[in-house]
C-alpha cells in the first residue's frame, strides 16, 4: 500500500512510513512488518498518521483520491532514492552464477604483425646461347640479411618468372665454347670475379647441388678446374660435379684455396690479396682428380 500526507504532502510506502514515524533503518522496518500477522501486513495493518504529521488537510483535499501518478512506486523518493530500492549502504547479493575466472598466462594478446622485410636487388646474371640470344637470367636479392635468387625467362621481349621449360645453360656460355680450360665455381658472382682476373669461368643457375644433366656435354674435351666454396655444400658439389665431368673432360683438378675463410670462395680470396699468378700456380701444383 501507499499513503500521502495532505498535510506536509509527504507520501512512500510501508517501509518508509516506517522509517519516517518510527525512525527504523531499513531492515529494521522490514523486520518490524514482517512481524505482523498475516503476511499482508500493507493491507491489514495501519497506525494513525497523527504520529506522522499533526498538520490539517487543507479544506477540499480531505475526499481527495490518489491519482496515478500517486499510485506509481518509481515516482515515489526518499532522499533522491526510489523506495523500491535498498539503501546505499545495504550490501547487494552476491552473484554465484558465474565462477570466478583465473587469468590464463597461456594465452597472450595478439601483438601487431611485423613488417616484412625490404627486397633489395643487387645483381641480375644473364644467361645467353651459343649464338648471344638472351634466353634467362637470374635475380639476386638481399631480403634482411638472407639472399634469395629467382630465375625468369625471356620470351617476345618480355620477362616470365620460372625457367622449369627452358634449355639450361652453363653461365658465361659464350666464353665456355670457345675456352680450352674452364674454371668451374659455384655461383655467378665468381664467374665474374675470375673473368676479371683474365680467366674464363662458369656455374650452372641455382647454386651447389643443381647441376642439371643437360649442361654437362659443353665441357666435353675441355680441362676442368673445380674451385670449391669452402664448406660442406661447396665440396659436396665439386665433388658431384667432377663425376658427372669425368668421362667426357680431357682433365679435371679440384683446387682448395689456402687461408680460406669458412663459407668463403674464390671472391673472397681475391679480395684477401690471391692473384690469377697464385691461383695458376695452385692449379700447376695440383694433382689430377679421379673419382675416389
Amino acid at each position: 500500500g501507499v499513503y500521502k500526507c495532505h498535510g506536509c504532502s509527504r507520501k512512500g510506502n510501508l517501509f518508509t512510513y516506517y522509517e519516517e514515524v518510527h525512525g527504523y533503518s531499513y531492515k529494521a522496518a522490514m523486520r518490524r512488518i514482517s512481524d505482523i500477522p498475516g503476511s499482508g501486513a500493507s493491507d491489514s495493518y495501519s497506525e494513525p498518521l497523527t504520529e506522522f504529521c499533526s498538520a490539517p488537510p487543507p479544506e477540499g483535499l480531505d475526499q481527495e483520491p490518489l491519482n496515478d501518478e500517486d499510485l506509481d512506486p518509481s515516482s515515489l523518493m526518499l532522499d533522491g532514492l526510489p523506495i523500491d530500492e535498498p539503501p546505499p549502504d545495504y550490501p547487494p547479493p552476491k552473484d554465484y552464477s558465474t565462477p570466478p575466472q583465473k587469468p590464463n598466462p597461456k594465452i597472450q594478446t595478439k601483438s601487431k604483425p611485423k613488417s616484412k622485410p625490404k627486397w633489395t636487388l643487387i645483381d641480375t646474371y644473364y644467361y645467353y646461347d651459343g649464338a648471344g640470344t638472351l634466353i634467362y637470367k637470374v635475380d639476386k636479392f638481399l631480403i634482411g640479411d638472407k639472399k634469395q635468387f629467382i630465375p625468369s625467362r625471356y620470351e617476345n621481349g618480355q620477362w616470365f618468372k620460372g625457367i622449369q621449360d627452358i634449355q639450361r645453360l652453363p653461365y658465361n656460355f659464350m666464353a665456355v665454347e670457345k675456352a680450352k680450360t674452364v674454371f668451374i665455381v659455384e655461383g655467378e658472382k665468381d664467374v665474374n670475379t675470375l673473368t676479371r682476373l683474365g680467366l674464363v669461368g662458369s656455374c650452372n643457375s641455382g647454386g651447389a647441388g643443381n647441376w642439371p644433366d643437360e649442361i654437362t656435354k659443353y665441357f666435353k674435351g675441355k680441362k676442368i678446374v673445380l674451385l670449391p666454396d669452402n664448406d660442406k655444400p661447396g665440396l659436396a658439389h665439386a665433388d658431384s660435379v667432377g663425376r658427372k665431368l669425368h668421362s667426357i673432360a680431357k682433365a679435371i683438378k679440384i683446387i682448395s684455396l689456402p687461408d680460406l675463410a669458412e663459407k668463403g670462395d674464390v671472391t673472397d680470396w681475391v679480395k684477401a690479396g690471391g692473384t690469377k699468378e697464385r691461383l695458376l700456380e695452385l692449379v700447376k701444383q695440383g694433382k689430377v682428380w679421379t673419382p675416389g
